[in-house]
Order: C-alpha cells, then structure tokens, then sequence
C-alpha cells in the first residue's frame, strides 16, 4: 500500500492545472487543423480528434517549458551520467511508459502501418527527450526513451491484437 502512495503523490505532484491548459492548448492547435490532418491521415474527425488528444498529452507531459532546470552540458545520449543510473522502476517510469500506450493503440486502429508508427515514436522520443535537455526544461534520459519506446510497442501490439479481434474498430475511415 505504502508503493500506490508513493505513486498516488508523485502524479499529484505531477500533473498540475498549468499542465492542463498547455495540453489543451495544443489540442486546440491540432482541433484547427483537424480537417487537413484528418483528411492526411485518412480517418474521420471524431477518430482524428482522439489521436490529436493522445498526443497532445505525450508533448505536453514532455516539453514544460515553465520548468527549466536542465544541467547537462554533453548531449544526453553520450552523458555517463545518464547511462549510470540505471534502470528502476518508479512512477516515472510508469507514466513514461504509460503516456505513449494510447497514441500507439490509436495510430494502428486507424490502419496505420505498425512499423512507420514504431519508427514516429521512436523518433518523437528521441526528439523530446533533447529538446528537454536544450531547452533546459529537463534531462534528456536513455531510460525514459526506452520507456517511451516500450509503451509504444505495447499501444501497437495491443492495437494489433484488437484489430484483429474486432475489425470493426479498425475499419479506415473518411471524412
């Protein structure tokens, strides 16, 4: 009982009410493109607007830009440091984990290629993870890119799975 507090207190810490309005305010960003996206994307609104949500939360959980206490000098990748601490697990690991699970599922229940999605988060990880570091509102962490990468393996293989159980839910969508 004591771990779910532990966890219970650092997500409360976490998440604040300036948290929620830079997601909402780059939900708002992708809900004013939503017909040219959707449309790219080759899904409906409704489905865009979903996957817009998902990844309006990865970004903004990753980059807070108000919270600018990054102290690396050497890029984040090459840093001992970051390669020292180790792998533990703790309710940062499970939110980082947690966080890339629902646009992964969304992206393959759209009918979008599993591989390219794995290769955009990949590459959206690795991304957040330096802007982190440069932009001084954080550490760039090998582990939180593996965490990231894992979560979005498992939003994949999930969508997967439930496309294949239920073609309905995956049917490609226009408009």
């Amino acid at each position: 009982m004591a771990q779910l507090e532990t966890f219970a207190s650092y997500f409360s810490r976490l998440i604040t009410f300036q948290d929620f309005l830079w997601i909402g305010f780059i939900w708002l960003i992708g809900f004013l493109l939503r017909k040219r996206v959707a449309k790219a994307l080759g899904v409906s609104t409704k489905r865009y607007l979903l996957i817009a949500l998902a990844f309006a939360g990865v970004i903004g959980f990753s980059l807070r830009f108000w919270n600018a206490t990054g102290t690396l000098s050497t890029f984040w990748l090459f840093a001992p440091e970051v390669w020292a601490a180790g792998i533990h697990i703790n309710a940062n690991l499970v939110l980082n984990i947690c966080l890339y699970i629902p646009p992964a599922l969304l992206l393959i229940l759209a009918r979008k290629s599993w591989w390219k999605s794995a290769i955009v988060f990949a590459a959206l990880s690795f991304v957040a993870e330096t802007i982190q570091q440069y932009a001084r509102i954080g550490q760039g962490d090998v582990v939180d890119l593996l965490a990231n990468f894992l979560g979005a393996s498992f939003g994949i293989g999930l969508g997967l799975l439930l496309r294949r159980l239920f073609p309905r839910l995956a049917v490609k969508e226009n408009g």
